[in-house]
């Protein structure tokens, strides 16, 4: 049996690839085996209908939900939210090959089902599982071998230094609207923006109602300890990963009453989820099929949500 936990979750700019294959192949010298395959309410002192505040209180929970999975309130309109752009190639690495095969099919048969695109056979691996019973050991062994790989600031030791069930670190870059990367600002060697990342703002766009950049996901690394695992078992951990590693998730938000997989690690032993809740398949849906750069995806997700979880 296996189990996951709660995560960190910081930002940085993507390493590059040679790295992570380095490490990855490190690791799996050092945990075991390595696995990469394709994958309108009446006025007056009138009572309310019980079916209006029913609606009333599930669009409250509905909307507590987004903000706090996705770390901003639903009306916000300056935090964009993180996507794939690419495919996911998931590599499951430190598991015996029985486990780790039941893990990667489990996480390609929920992404396949929310809609996600997977790598063909052979991918260049960006979703990277990391399962060990010695997670301080390795991550420090780890960001000596490359003190670029995290980062080297407050996000990246926090993220070493922190126990958790799942530690959870997003390699992204800023994209525009169609997904195309920063170019480097400045011509000539005594440019004062030499290097600086620049992007073209097209003339259609409206920042009062688009965001110019978002922030494109990578790749993803999640550090899973065994020894926190007893009594889960495979969809449960998976769907966890799902869930973690699609978007950028605040993996500690308080959520005493939502149905979330995200409470996996918080939740008694009996009322554990067995896996993606409707409300969590509902969300990554809803991201993914909403518009990245509309300053009001949030309050979008939420109707899109409501519509699902209702019914």
């Amino acid at each position: 049996m296996l189990t996951v936990g709660g995560g960190v979750t910081m930002w940085r700019v993507p390493v590059r690839h040679r790295a992570w294959i380095a490490a990855v192949a490190a690791i799996c010298l050092m945990s075991g085996s390595a696995l990469a395959q394709e994958p309108g309410a009446p006025s007056g002192g009138s009572s309310l209908p019980p079916v209006t505040v029913t609606a009333q209180a599930l669009r409250r929970s509905v909307n507590n939900y987004i903000s706090k999975v996705s770390g901003a309130w639903v009306t916000s309109d300056d935090h964009p939210m993180a996507r794939w752009r690419s495919p996911i190639c998931p590599l499951v690495a430190g598991l015996p090959h029985t486990e780790g095969q039941a893990i990667f099919d489990r996480l390609a048969d929920s992404m396949t089902s929310l809609g996600i695109r997977l790598g063909a056979q052979g991918c260049r691996p960006n979703f990277f599982v990391i399962v060990t019973t010695e997670p301080d050991a390795l991550l420090k062994a780890w960001a000596h071998r490359d003190t670029r790989l995290f980062g080297g600031g407050y996000g990246s030791r926090q993220f070493l230094s922190t126990p958790r069930p799942v530690r959870v670190w997003y390699n992204a870059e800023l994209a525009d609207a169609d997904g195309r990367p920063a170019s480097q600002f400045g011509i000539g060697d005594g440019s004062v923006f030499q290097g600086v990342p620049t992007f073209i703002i097209h003339g259609d766009t409206s920042p009062f109602f688009a965001f110019a950049v978002a922030p494109k996901l990578d790749s993803v690394v999640c550090v899973v300890d065994l020894m926190r695992m007893k009594g889960l078992n495979v969809n449960q951990v998976a769907d966890y990963l799902v869930m973690a590693g699609l978007t950028q998730i605040n993996l500690d938000a308080e959520l005493v009453e939502a149905p979330t997989i995200l409470r996996l690690f918080t939740a008694s032993d009996e009322a554990r989820p067995a896996g993606l809740s409707t409300w969590d398949t509902a969300f990554l849906k809803a991201v993914y099929q909403t518009i990245q750069s509309d300053r009001h995806q949030r309050v979008e997700i939420a109707k899109r949500m409501m519509r699902e979880v209702s019914r």
